[in-house]
């Protein structure tokens, strides 16, 4: 097991920057995006999940979301599989934010008061917009002939891991370096003398695995062991697709992998996770990728 943990492992993520005692480390990030053009001194971690106004209307879970002292909200958002309509539902939970802003009964007194939302989405293992080099993105309203912003009430930041090809001897500057960091972290044996000291001292503490508990270092060789069965499925599907010469085969071996690995493992892992005693069905769900019905089916057979 490798020194410090992964932090783009969705357990990882979420103990180091969204854990109340760490909220140092993820102001450290924030501040490191937006270089000086917005300086956050204090955060409040906000609730992960948005219900609906109305039953039908389903609820929507966010990797983490909190507010700074001037009411500015931020979701930070990491993605590491291609999906269809990124953009589209990343621009949808900032409108879902800015939404949830309307109080209950007050709009006539309200008159459209928006605080700041961003919604930044630290993107793993590919490329949204395919711009060789671009690893940074930063969105809000404008016009497209003038340049002119319309609106700062809304922006989408997209930070691209898979673009940021950058070496010990290149980093510029805070982000760079928190970038590097973030892609890198799991295969440092010790703390690299070109990092600045005052940024990382305490995310290097934090991110030891030996500081994990047992049941915390459990939990994350299991997400450990989801991003690789994922990397494997993808790499093979890779292989179908570069022997058989079309897109089909690309879509023929993630088929038949994923069919493959549901067929020999889901009820297995969901049994033994079950065994342990550790996890919580919903855990287990979000662990294996499995539906609730399908872990109370384990349980009671």
């Amino acid at each position: 097991m490798p020194r410090y943990i992964d932090l783009l492992i969705d357990f990882s993520f979420k103990k180091i920057f969204g854990s109340e005692p760490n909220k140092d480390v993820l102001i450290s990030f924030l501040n490191a995006i937006f270089d000086g053009r917005k300086m956050i001194v204090d955060i409040v971690y906000n609730k992960q999940e948005h219900v609906g106004d109305h039953k039908k209307a389903g609820s929507v879970i966010f990797d983490l979301t909190c507010t700074d002292t001037n009411g500015t909200q931020f979701l930070i958002e990491v993605q590491r599989n291609s999906q269809k309509n990124l953009k589209q539902r990343m621009a949808y939970y900032g409108c879902k934010l800015i939404a949830d802003q309307i109080p209950r009964g007050k709009r006539k007194q309200w008159r459209y008061t928006i605080n700041e939302v961003y919604v930044i989405v630290i993107i793993d293992g590919f490329s949204l917009f395919n711009t060789k080099s671009v690893y940074f993105y930063d969105f809000c309203l404008k016009d497209r002939q003038l340049d002119i912003i319309h609106s700062n009430e809304l922006s989408l930041i997209y930070l691209e891991l898979e673009q940021f090809k950058k070496e010990p001897k290149d980093l510029r500057n805070n982000l760079d370096q928190w970038l590097y960091v973030l892609k890198h972290l799991h295969q440092f044996e010790n703390r690299p003398h070109y990092l600045n000291p005052l940024l990382f001292e305490r995310l290097f503490d934090l991110a030891e695995f030996t500081q994990l508990t047992k049941n915390e270092q459990m939990k994350y060789d299991t997400y450990l062991k989801r991003k690789w069965d994922a990397y494997n499925i993808l790499e093979s599907a890779k292989e179908d697709a570069a022997e058989e010469g079309y897109k089909e085969g690309l879509e023929k071996g993630l088929k038949q992998g994923i069919k493959e690995g549901v067929e020999k493992n889901s009820f297995e892992i969901v049994q033994n996770l079950l065994g342990k005693e550790l996890f919580t069905d919903e855990e287990i769900a979000e662990l294996t990728n499995q539906t609730i019905d399908f872990i109370q089916n384990v349980k009671n057979n």
